[in-house]
């Protein structure tokens, strides 16, 4: 079964809620929640969020298109909640074209070169993994002005049943409108397949 679903949602705070849930009758329970925080003149122009479910094994690739439309450097936060048993099989970082893989380097080193980047108001990234039970992803970007940045990240996660059926449950919060959003998750499913799209007023 193939779902191809998208939904914009204004609110005060400025930011939407998109719920995505598959359900199968023979898959499992994946809880992804993804947070997109960015400065007013920071613009994410396109979200996408592309699943695919094999076999009980999720593929899934977040990529998040934005721009910097102020005249100095501006930083942004991109924080992903994975899932328990997730794991991050690639990320990497394309400033105007030219893409910049990860690199594993010594905390207080990364730092250092980091903020020396945005002293000089360059582009720059800086990955932080927190305590793997809380399943954050958090990096950092300094953006240079007028720049374009895309984020890319990669992650896997074998489901499992419960109840007898396997889910798998999306949330995106980019907390702002998003010109280009869409998510699309084909995967195999047997009769009776479920496809829900929810969006939701601001919560935090």
């Amino acid at each position: 079964m193939d779902g191809l679903c998208g939904a914009h949602s204004a609110s005060a705070c400025g930011y939407v809620i998109i719920q995505v849930r598959m359900v199968w009758e023979k898959n499992l329970h994946v809880s992804v929640s993804v947070y997109f925080i960015f400065q007013p003149a920071v613009e994410i122009y396109s979200l996408h969020v592309d699943c695919k479910v094999t076999s009980r094994f999720a593929h899934t690739v977040i990529t998040s298109r934005i721009v910097n439309r102020a005249n100095e450097s501006r930083e942004a936060t991109f924080e992903v909640e994975l899932p328990k048993t997730a794991f991050i099989t690639n990320f990497s970082m394309s400033i105007d074209g030219e893409v910049y893989p990860g690199i594993i380097k010594e905390k207080a080193a990364a730092q250092n070169e980091y903020d020396s980047a945005v002293s000089q108001g360059q582009s720059a990234g800086l990955v932080k993994i927190t305590d793997r039970k809380l399943e954050q992803f958090h990096v950092s970007v300094s953006i240079a002005a007028a720049s374009k940045v895309t984020f890319e990240l990669t992650y896997e996660e074998l489901l499992k049943r419960q109840l007898g059926k396997y889910e798998l449950l999306i949330k995106v919060r980019p907390k702002q409108l998003v010109k280009h959003f869409q998510v699309s998750c084909p995967g195999e499913a047997g009769q009776g397949a479920v496809l829900w799209v929810l969006a939701q007023p601001c919560s935090l």
